[in-house]
């Protein structure tokens, strides 16, 4: 929070940077203010003020590395698509603070998942050491959650043979749905 404080901003270890603009909110009056003296609830308002920067300062670095490593990841994942992968119907459509929501087909699962897997736990770290000369020191770990709606998701435990089990669930639970479907056109 001093370093923020300091410089009005804080920085990810790749050179991200946040502004802290509220630091600059001031207990004193301007002199040409025509209030005499300041109001209690007004030096109460910089005081959160400043409690909001100092959260922010010692947040950003956090949250932001975890974001920038989502963005690399996702652009080497669509690096890697481009290159070695024109015939697969899949789609990454969207970055959201850490995470990447993609969309492919279920017999891929399996393929896609240790491929992003290898992406983000060893590509981006030499990514960013190489491009950013930023040595990350702890162990990046991916979480996924699978499913045919964002609000209907399941967490996969990271074991191999989960993995392929979770994949014939969801093969299943695919056909149940177009049989679904099917019947209720009829």
């Amino acid at each position: 929070a001093c370093l923020g404080k300091n410089n009005l901003y804080a920085e990810s270890p790749i050179g991200r940077r946040r502004r802290l603009w509220q630091y600059l909110v001031q207990n004193k009056l301007h002199p040409k203010s025509t209030m005499s003296k300041p109001r209690l609830d007004y030096e109460g308002f910089v005081r959160g003020m400043h409690a909001a920067a100092d959260r922010r300062a010692q947040n950003s670095p956090i949250q932001s590395v975890c974001s920038d490593l989502a963005f690399i990841g996702a652009f080497l994942v669509l690096q890697w698509i481009q290159k070695n992968c024109k015939d697969k119907d899949w789609l990454l459509l969207n970055v959201v603070h850490d995470s990447l929501e993609t969309e492919i087909p279920i017999e891929d699962l399996v393929e896609f998942v240790l491929l992003t897997k290898v992406i983000f736990e060893r590509q981006v770290v030499k990514y960013v050491k190489k491009h950013f000369h930023y040595t990350i020191t702890i162990p990046v770990e991916v979480d996924y959650e699978v499913g045919f709606s964002l609000n209907k998701l399941t967490k996969w435990d990271g074991a191999y043979t989960s993995l392929h089990t979770l994949q014939a669930k969801l093969q299943t639970d695919n056909k149940t749905r177009k049989d679904n479907k099917d019947a209720d056109n009829q």
